[in-house]
Formats: structure tokens, C-alpha cells, sequence
């Protein structure tokens, strides 16, 4: 498993504390600051132009354990040869490359207007429906949807006769069915399942809960494990068992392959944090997500979703409860991760996620492979 570096900006920084005259790191800072600020800094990169005469400007440093970047964070210090400068979450910005709906260069996919061409992005849309069965299907049927390659859905409509599991619709033209591959006796069978586009070699990986539903999209150059998840609310019990089978999932998923390996686990977690909610997270609220970043740090995850994105809303209140969690290299892959502009009819918007990686072109088959599980391949 690869190591795993957190990186936090630092503003006010005195450049003369870290930089030579001619805007290279000084030899011997990174294990300076690291001492200085009792922690272990594994690089450090200026953000600021180097070649401005302004006497302080932005870094930001990459620590090595998710404790650390927290401290960072809450504390909203560093300590900078004997000066305090500024911590904040630092916000990757990768430069347009490629956009991947025209396949043109030196622009993004959300502000290109020319048609797409054959070339596709990696889109993943997630919604809590609520258990209606008019709203999932509003969902399948959604046209603007068909190109997605994944539809994460939690709290699905899905009830169990003769010990089957029966959902709207049962299948689909466009879409692979995937169920939890452990269900409940009594209540609602299942609270989460994936629709994958026709065309994906998939792989789905059995978890014993009716709450979480996980697949492994192959791709040729790496693999994707993408998990659609659902947290019953106000039930410590529940968040402790759903994140230990997550860690446990993604283990043996990093454990079990050769090649890259990605981690999108999207869904609803029922909890609120500074983090991702901002800061209108009331103090009675903070620390009940805990599990949840625990799990973060031992895995590098990283939310996606801009801090405030309101993804639930009742009567008199809003929150944010719906996530997107991905791995630290794939989450420099994002093209956009924001609220889907459609209103299906659930109280949770749905979020879409778009990542700059080329997908293979479409395989338009009468008769899709069928799913597999890990326990039943071949070897």
C-alpha cells in the first residue's frame, strides 16, 4: 500500500523562512518546520509566485499522519521560525487538460457547450430515494443519466416475496442490478444497491450488510472499487459496524490486486462535521462522525463535495449528509463533484461526480455478461 502524505496550506508564510533568493526551497526546512511544529513534514510546495517581491505569500505542506492535519486544521496555526502563520484546508485546482465531454484541450467539461463526442468521462450519481418506487425509477429512466457509468442509490424501493428481493424495475436496458449480498429478515430488505452501466466489466464484492453494496469497475489501467452506502441515523451501533466492514472492504480490495488501485464510496452516512458541512455544523452535532474520519485517515480519503454543500433539506433545516469519499490520487481526477441540478422528489439531492479519466468507448451487447461475486470467480 502506498504512503499516504495530507496536505495543508499555509498562508502568511515569510518567504524568506522557506525560500532562497531564488524561490527554491532552503536546504534543511522541511525538517526545521517538521521540529518546529512537532510532527513529520514530508515536502513542501509554494504556491504564491515565486518570482513576486512580496515578502510572505502561500505554501502548503504535506504531513504524513491524518492526526497531524487535523491538529493543523483545528488549531489554525503554524508555528514559522518563531512566527504564527495561517492553516486551511487546501483545495487542489488541476489546470483544464483535456475536456472530456468534446475531447478538446484548454477547457473543462461543466463550462463546454459543444456536443460530446465519443470520448467519456467517469460520471457517478448517488441520490437517497427515499424508498419510492416512482422516484428510483424517475431515476433509470432518466435520460440525461444513461451515460453514467454508476448510479449509487440509498434507501432503494425494495421489498422481499417468496424470498425474492423485488425492486422498480427488477432490470434494465441500460443498467446491471446490484443488490447487497446480505439482506434483513424484517423491515426493508435492503437500504442500499448500484445500478452500473451494461457495458462495464464489474465485479461486485460480497459485504455482510444489507447497507452497504460494493463493485470493482475494471478498467484497463487500473481498478475502482465504488461502494453505494446508507447509515441509519442517531445509532452509534450502526456507523461502528458500517465503517469496520468499509475498512475491511477496502483492505482486502488493495490487498487482492496488482495494478492502481481507486476507492469512491458515496452515499448517505447520516452524520454532520465541520469537514464537509462547513460551518454551520452546531457544536452539539460535531464529533458524532468520528468513525468516519477514522476510516479517512487509515485509508487516505478525502471528501469531495465543496464544505457546505446542503444535500438534505426538511421543513425549517438543511444539512449535509451525503457523501463522496475518495482516494487522495483519484480525487486529483475530479472534474466536478456538485449537487445534480434535477429535482427528483427526494428530501436529499443528488450528487454527481465527474472524474477526467477516459472511458472505454461503449459496447452496445443484446446480452450483458453476467455479475460476478469474488467468491465465485474462476482460479
Amino acid at each position: 500500500m502506498r504512503d499516504q502524505l495530507y496536505p495543508v496550506k499555509v498562508d502568511n508564510v515569510n518567504r524568506t523562512a522557506v525560500l532562497d533568493g531564488e524561490g527554491n526551497v532552503l536546504p534543511g526546512a522541511v525538517e526545521a518546520l517538521g521540529a518546529e511544529n512537532n510532527l513529520t513534514i514530508a515536502k513542501i510546495s509554494w504556491l504564491s509566485k515565486r518570482e513576486t517581491g512580496k515578502a510572505y505569500g502561500s505554501m502548503v505542506v504535506y504531513v504524513t499522519k491524518g492526526s497531524d492535519e487535523r491538529r493543523l486544521l483545528d488549531g489554525q496555526y503554524f508555528d514559522l521560525a518563531g512566527e504564527l502563520a495561517c492553516t486551511n484546508v487546501f483545495e487542489r485546482r488541476n489546470g483544464p487538460v483535456q475536456c472530456f465531454n468534446c475531447q478538446g484541450m484548454g477547457r473543462k467539461a461543466f463550462s463546454c457547450k459543444k456536443p460530446q463526442t465519443c470520448g467519456s468521462a467517469l460520471r457517478i450519481f448517488q441520490l437517497n430515494v427515499r424508498k419510492r418506487d416512482t422516484l428510483q425509477l424517475s431515476v433509470l429512466n432518466d435520460a440525461d443519466l444513461k451515460d453514467f457509468v454508476v448510479l449509487g442509490i440509498a434507501e432503494p424501493y425494495a421489498r422481499k416475496r417468496d424470498g425474492m428481493i423485488v425492486t422498480a424495475p427488477m432490470g434494465h436496458s441500460n443498467w446491471s442490478r446490484i443488490l447487497p449480498t446480505q439482506t434483513n429478515e424484517a423491515g426493508w430488505p435492503v437500504r442500499s444497491m448500484l445500478w452500473v452501466r451494461k457495458d462495464i466489466d464489474l465485479e461486485q464484492v460480497p459485504i455482510p450488510s444489507a447497507d452497504l453494496t460494493a463493485a470493482i469497475l475494471h478498467l484497463q489501467d487500473r481498478d475502482i472499487l465504488v461502494a453505494s452506502i446508507y447509515v441509519q441515523g442517531k445509532d452509534e451501533e450502526a456507523l461502528i459496524l458500517a465503517m469496520r466492514e468499509l475498512d475491511s472492504l477496502i483492505t482486502r480490495f488493495r490487498n487482492g490486486v496488482g495494478k492502481r488501485t481507486d476507492v469512491v464510496l458515496a452515499g448517505d452516512f447520516n452524520r454532520q462535521d465541520l469537514r464537509w458541512g462547513g460551518d454551520s455544523v452546531t457544536s452539539r452535532r460535531q464529533g458524532e462522525a468520528q468513525p468516519i474520519i477514522d476510516l479517512m485517515n487509515e485509508h487516505g480519503l478525502c471528501s469531495l463535495s465543496p464544505r457546505g454543500t446542503k444535500t438534505w433539506q426538511g421543513a425549517d433545516k438543511e444539512s449535509t449528509i451525503d457523501l463522496v469519499l475518495t482516494s487522495t490520487e483519484l480525487a486529483g481526477d475530479v472534474v466536478k463533484c456538485a449537487v445534480h441540478p434535477t429535482e427528483y422528489g427526494s428530501d436529499h439531492r443528488a450528487i454527481q461526480t465527474v472524474f477526467g479519466i477516459n472511458m472505454p468507448e461503449r459496447r452496445h451487447t443484446e446480452a450483458p455478461a453476467p455479475e460476478r461475486t469474488l467468491d465465485s470467480n474462476p482460479g
